[in-house]
């Protein structure tokens, strides 16, 4: 008589335990814990994340094309148009076209951006120095490593996925989509 193979098991707890280790979802998990911390601190002076992102990412590389802001902190072109913008009608950037090329824009950050920048940092390193204590030196080393490491595999990976079918009509949306995005022009 032979037996059949443990049956996997299938109980609320495992559930669970297979949601929490799903990779995408424990990244954003632990990127709300992490943010969470800095978004105490930027909420004090009325800045969002991406916003934060855009100054900090300025001060560190000085005057920088707008496409190239956009890769560097990982803002849609779109998103950074209008986070830039509003940085510079508060006073912290300023843009201008590159003189070598008027099709491209040069972001810098003004003397109030860099202002803001000296006053906000002293608080995220403190943020910084609690999760390095929190996680340890070396972890905190390898973490970076990892996510830098997946980052660059990723880029380049080929994803060998089936060809898109239909939907079964039992799977279709109960109710209408709701449109994502900005509505489009003459439409």
């Amino acid at each position: 008589m032979t037996t059949d193979p443990k049956p996997k098991e299938d109980t609320l707890d495992h559930r669970r335990e297979e949601v929490v280790e799903a990779l995408p979802l424990s990244i954003v998990r632990a990127r709300e814990r992490v943010m969470g911390s800095f978004r105490s601190v930027l909420t004090k002076y009325d800045l969002t994340e991406p916003q934060w992102r855009v100054i900090w990412t300025v001060c560190s590389l000085g005057e920088v094309e707008m496409s190239e802001l956009s890769r560097v902190t990982a803002l849609l072109f779109p998103s950074l148009s209008r986070i830039v913008a509003d940085l510079e009608k508060r006073g912290y950037v300023n843009r201008q076209s590159d003189p070598r090329d008027m099709r491209r824009m040069l972001v810098s950050l003004s003397d109030r951006g860099l202002a803001l920048h000296d006053w906000v940092t002293p608080e995220c390193r403190a943020v910084y120095r609690s999760i390095k204590k929190a996680l340890g030196t070396e972890k905190l080393i390898q973490l970076q490593n990892l996510l830098v490491e997946l980052d660059e595999k990723l880029s380049g990976i080929e994803l060998d996925l089936p060809a898109p079918g239909v939907l079964p009509a039992e799977l279709k949306p109960a109710s209408p989509v709701k449109a994502r995005g900005r509505p489009r022009k003459g439409g």
